[in-house]
């Protein structure tokens, strides 16, 4: 599967969070983020991989209810 970069408006969408908690978990390097330029990019395997660890449960909103809303069925 090939990995799909979000900016951060997509990435607080996808999680389901603040575009500023997703700054803040920048900050605080809890999040896996990519610096590129002066813009940060977020993959979304990484992403679904920080919930399904356990990782999001440190200071976002994310339960392991939500990671069943939070897988998109490929397209291909």
């Amino acid at each position: 599967m090939e990995n799909t970069y979000m900016k951060v408006q997509e990435a607080s969408e996808f999680l389901r969070t603040s575009t500023s908690s997703i700054y803040k978990m920048t900050m605080n390097s809890t999040i896996p983020h990519y610096k590129i330029g002066r813009g940060l990019r977020f993959k979304k395997e990484e992403l679904i991989q920080f919930v399904e660890n356990g990782d999001a449960g440190k200071g976002t909103r994310i339960v392991p209810s939500d990671l069943e809303i939070l897988r998109v069925p490929s397209l291909y």
